[in-house]
């Protein structure tokens, strides 16, 4: 009797193994494979097994194991491929965006392999053939992985760390259906079966509405689109995505997200993690005095090369440039006090460090503060970043003190001998409520509050103009 307890106790185990996917998700095998798969979720480590059933993701039809969940509308699905095991000569773990749940549905996916690196697949229609040839040979697990949909577009991301993504590849397509299946896809290319996949970090968010309060635009060439949309669930946090070409000069192609300022203030936000082509894509804050081409503007952004810090001081001319190094998570600030700008970038948000010296730029009094995002490439290199806690605020008071008291116009923009500190500054000082820095006392500034928060009224200096 004891061995067959043991056999129905390993066979109740099987089947809770079987049908354990993370919480609100729904764990399925498609195509009705030999042999079928199986997942396990560990929640203490976030780790999904997934015992990945026979054949593979190819030719019309498709026969694999599917951990999904539903996304209607514009959003992303990210993964980190831990490990694949053997016996499959060519196990196969990816990122599926499908129409539906039919094994010879329409689909997109990128995917992780051991031999070629990663792919880039897609089936165009219901039934078509699968077609595919975008790899990327030096990534093998572990490796994230992120398929990203905005509008009638799907692209598909590398990266080694979760933070700095590479494109892989992407796909425009008219015919995508509001809702798809999003999930992991995983298959072990032989009848037999028998490869684990395991994946951990996964993520599904569904981008919310457009950033309140601001407005979206393009600015340049016609071949440039882009979209700004907040991420559900998370509470001060965007998704800016775009394909510009340029940031400034005479033919600039950027997205620009914006809000009306009026007089002196400044803006700061926090880049999380963005995906980047070459050394002209950037993330980061410009202010400008108009959506034409070739209007002035001042900015700071972080692009693959570091912190650049650009602006231009007469109508089409030429940019100037300072550079420093820098990578996510990092903040951001932009600062004005009349035609002076001074630009800066901080690790935690609290002590910042000014990027070159304050720079003049012949802008009126009411102008536009805003984020903005630079593709780097041709028209059809789509890049994706993500920012948090954005803020535009105004209402400097001009305190000068300390060792800055002999370059007055520094100390108005908050730099002392190259750094800059809201505390020791004094710009937002306590007759006007600011809850942000302890103007002359010596404390520490204190961490700038999610932007839910500053939206309620609560530690909201007068002036100041949230996204």
């Amino acid at each position: 009797m004891k061995p067959i307890l043991l056999t129905l106790l390993f066979a109740a185990a099987l089947s809770v193994l079987h049908a354990a996917p993370p919480p609100g998700w729904t764990a399925q095998t498609l195509g009705n494979p030999t042999t079928a798969g199986g997942v396990t979720f560990t929640q203490a480590t976030g780790a999904i097994e997934i015992m990945a059933p026979g054949h593979s993701i190819v030719s019309t039809s498709d026969k694999f194991q599917f951990i999904y969940q539903a996304l209607t509308g514009d959003g992303e699905i990210v993964a980190r491929v831990v490990s694949e095991t053997l016996p499959a000569n060519y196990p196969h773990a990816g990122l599926m965006l499908r129409n539906s749940l039919a094994a010879n549905s329409a689909n997109i996916e990128v995917f992780a392999t051991r031999h070629i690196g990663i792919g880039f697949q897609r089936r165009a229609t219901d039934g078509a053939t699968t077609s595919g040839n975008s790899t990327h040979g030096s990534r093998t697990p572990p490796v994230w992985l992120k398929l990203a949909r905005v509008g009638q577009r799907v692209t598909a991301y590398t990266s080694l760390d979760g933070v700095v993504w590479s494109m892989q590849d992407y796909v425009s397509d008219p015919t995508l259906p509001a809702t798809l299946y999003a999930g992991l896809s995983a298959s072990s290319t032989n009848a037999g079966g028998g490869s684990v996949m395991t994946y951990d970090q996964l993520l599904l968010r569904s981008a919310g509405a457009v950033i309140a309060d601001a407005t979206v635009s393009v600015i340049g060439s016609a071949s440039t689109i882009g979209a700004a949309t907040a991420i559900t669930g998370q509470a001060g946090a965007y998704v800016l995505s775009s394909n510009g070409g340029n940031l400034g000069g005479s033919t600039p192609g950027l997205l620009f997200v914006h809000v009306p300022f009026a007089g002196d203030g400044e803006m700061r936000a926090r880049v999380t993690g963005m995906s980047m082509l070459g050394g002209n894509s950037n993330i980061g804050l410009m202010v400008r005095d108009s959506l034409a081409a070739d209007a002035l503007y001042g900015s700071v952004a972080l692009s693959t090369t570091g912190l650049k810090r650009q602006h231009i001081t007469s109508v089409g001319g030429n940019a100037s440039f300072a550079y420093g190094a820098a990578a996510p998570a990092v903040w951001l600030k932009l600062k004005r006090h009349g035609a002076v700008f001074a630009a800066f970038s901080s690790t935690d948000g609290l002590a910042w460090t000014a990027l070159g010296k304050p720079f003049a730029v012949g802008l009126g009094p009411q102008v536009l503060f805003g984020l903005t995002l630079v593709g780097g490439g041709s028209s059809n290199a789509f890049v994706q970043t993500t920012v948090e806690q954005f803020l535009a605020r105004g209402g400097f008071r001009e305190v000068a003190h300390g060792p800055g008291v002999e370059h007055a116009g520094h100390v108005l923009l908050g730099v002392v001998d190259g750094k800059e500190d809201d505390a020791r500054a004094g710009e937002f000082g306590a007759q006007q409520g600011d809850d942000f820095a302890a103007v002359g006392t010596g404390q520490a500034a204190s961490p700038i509050p999610p932007l839910e928060t500053m939206k309620a009224g609560r530690c909201a200096p007068p002036g100041f103009r949230p996204l």
